[in-house]
């Protein structure tokens, strides 16, 4: 796996923040892109690094979901309690993209969750696809606020969905996909991309063209830095990634 970040070149502090661990055959891969300040990105990238350790048993599959959407909720209330307690009306908010890697008999498989609007993609036989939807809502005050009956009904459907559902005040999607030999996970902010909507098919076809390069990792990762930079582009660009042997 590699990780990097920049600022950019805007006159802000960089608010991204990104983590990885690994216990075993399992990892956690997050990134965070923060808003009014760096200390939500940190707090959700620390959350969600507790995700796996020693101590904890290992989880099957409902529960490695369940854990994903406790994390979420953690994050969000907490958020929430800054807001309200923090003189002159401080609301910290922030994305959040969460990967957990697992074998299981059958084969490895990622179980993730993403919240607000950061990127996720899956490389495979030189195909980029984007796994996750993009939502202009972020963990924190607002979202907090938002939630109700509509969420707790989600939540009763994601036992039911094999596949994905909402949840967290109709801002939480979350999946599994099962992974194949020289799987490429890549995840970034969307100062990488330029746009927290569609990307521009040509920044999608220089992510491809990265991805599929010879350069091992570490670099594959500091050239999607220079990638944007270069581009012009001006937010914080954070961006991870991991392969499957």
């Amino acid at each position: 796996m590699a990780l990097s970040t920049s600022v950019g070149v805007t006159s802000k502090p960089n608010e991204d923040a990104i983590g990885v661990t690994t216990v075993g055959m399992e990892m956690i891969l997050a990134i965070a892109d923060g808003h009014w300040g760096r200390e939500a990105s940190e707090i959700a990238i620390l959350k969600a690094m507790e995700l796996i350790s020693p101590e904890l048993r290992p989880a099957g599959e409902n529960e490695t979901r369940a854990r994903l959407f406790s994390l979420f909720e953690q994050v969000n209330s907490q958020l929430y309690e800054m807001g309200t307690a923090a003189q002159g009306a401080l609301t910290p908010e922030t994305t959040l993209i969460v990967c957990h890697i697992k074998r299981a008999e059958s084969g490895k498989y990622l179980y993730w969750a993403s919240f607000g609007d950061s990127f996720l993609f899956l490389m495979r036989s030189g195909q980029l696809r984007q796994i996750n939807s993009l939502h202009p809502r972020w963990l924190g005050y607002l979202s907090k606020l938002s939630e109700g009956a509509e969420s707790r009904a989600n939540l009763m459907r994601f036992l039911t969905d094999e596949s994905r559902y909402m949840g967290v005040a109709r801002g939480l999607e979350t999946g599994k996909e099962k992974l194949e030999s020289g799987d490429i996970i890549f995840l970034c902010t969307d100062g990488l991309v330029g746009s927290d909507k569609a990307p521009d098919p040509s920044v999608l076809k220089g992510i491809t063209q990265i991805l599929t390069s010879d350069f091992p990792l570490d670099s594959k990762a500091e050239n999607m830095i220079a990638l944007a930079l270069n581009r012009g582009e001006k937010d914080n660009i954070t961006c991870g990634m991991a392969s499957l042997p």
